[in-house]
């Protein structure tokens, strides 16, 4: 007994300490090649509408209010120019920005970590979904660059992670903490508003679990209603002299618009003639086959585990569940209203934390298959080349 006891000790200690070379290891890399990449397109947008914002918070000017734009977060965009003082230089400055997008997309991976944790997969599953969150082939590079859409997939993470601890214990300091979170990822991108409707699917199965609950979660929902709304105006200038119509107007997304075309498999087509596969298309061409394969795994592990339960057994499953939803949702959404998307789908990057999650649990039970073959002493090595060839 004492040494199976210490065997495991041991083990435990190695995952841990794997997981520490990982992210150490990862934030050198970030280090050594953020400098890498050049300068993105919308970087000297992102710099107009921060001194826009800058001007109309101070009083020197209204111009933001007749700006098309207006409704863009500037979250990232304000903070990058109050740093952007102590990096005079033009190449310094833009090589800050570029780390500071590599910081809080690193930050978020740490963060996924922790989520994949909380659902109760493996260490080593974990670091094998953060693996492939991190080195994605189509989001690595963005990760240094784009200041626009990796924060808001950051800010998603987080928004995750502080759902799973609402559902894990609904209280207030969460539901707060929660609905802030939420506010800004609408602030960020409009999309963000995808989490307030998580949330709600997310309350309304613990209602239907715990029926007796029903005051405590309705007072619940309120309040993250009330800190995602709140924190949603307070955090976008262009709200402030008139919150109805400017949310009205931001949420018709009326002044959203892009007017060139794009090649998509070999035509030449303007976003509102793209077809109801667009983002699907490109989302299975920019992702390894072994990260698809390894989703599919664990769509079908967690549909049948379910299924056979007929009842979902506790948090970390729900969980579960609301993850694959945060990736397929959103992607069956898009695919049926068709809104002004470009650029592959940079503006969907929010939805892979969801598809991580699910692979990383169907690599946990091809992990857990194998063990089970080796402790009836079968020969697997065949089963390990082929998935090795196929990947």
């Amino acid at each position: 007994m004492k040494t199976t006891a210490y065997l495991q000790t041991i083990k435990k200690n190695f995952w841990q300490f794997t997981a520490i070379v990982f992210f150490v290891s990862y934030f050198i890399l970030g280090c050594v090649v953020f400098d890498d990449y050049g300068v993105s397109i919308d970087e000297s947008f992102q710099i107009k509408k921060a001194q826009l914002n800058l001007d109309y918070i101070t009083g020197k000017s209204t111009d933001l209010l007749n700006y098309d734009d207006r409704h863009y977060g500037a979250i990232a965009a304000i903070q990058l120019e109050f740093l952007g003082k102590f990096f005079p230089d033009s190449r310094n400055n833009f090589l800050m920005r570029h780390f500071y997008t590599f910081l809080v997309f690193y930050v978020s991976s740490v963060f996924l970590f922790f989520l994949l944790r909380k659902i109760k997969l493996q260490t080593w599953s974990a670091l094998v979904g953060v693996a492939m969150y991190v080195f994605h082939p189509h989001i690595f590079s963005h990760s240094y660059y784009n200041i626009k859409d990796i924060p808001f997939l950051a800010y998603f993470v987080l928004a995750l992670y502080s759902l799973a601890l609402l559902i894990e214990k609904p209280n207030w300091n969460r539901a707060i903490l929660h609905g802030a979170l939420s506010g800004m990822l609408v602030v960020y991108r409009l999309p963000g508003i995808f989490m307030w409707g998580l949330t709600f699917l997310a309350l309304l199965a613990l209602w239907i679990r715990e029926p007796k609950q029903w005051r405590v979660l309705v007072a619940i929902s309120t309040l993250f209603e009330m800190v995602a709304l709140g924190t949603l105006i307070f955090f976008m200038p262009a709200l402030w002299h008139d919150p109805y119509h400017e949310l009205r107007i931001f949420l018709s997304m009326k002044l959203f618009s892009w007017d060139f075309k794009e090649l998509f498999m070999g035509k030449f087509l303007s976003p509102e003639n793209y077809p109801w596969y667009y983002l699907p298309v490109y989302f299975g061409v920019t992702t390894p086959i072994l990260f698809l394969t390894l989703f599919l795994v664990g769509t079908i592990n967690l549909t049948i585990k379910t299924s056979l339960q007929k009842i979902i057994s506790d948090q970390s499953e729900l969980m579960r569940w609301l993850l694959l939803f945060a990736f397929i949702g959103p992607m069956l959404l898009l695919m049926v209203t068709k809104p002004i998307i470009y650029n592959g789908w940079r503006h969907e990057f929010f939805m892979y934390p969801g598809f991580v999650a699910t692979a990383a649990f169907g690599f946990e039970k091809i992990s857990e298959s194998l063990m089970t073959l080796h402790k009836k002493k079968l020969f697997y090595g065949p089963v390990i080349g082929i998935w090795i060839l196929f990947a």
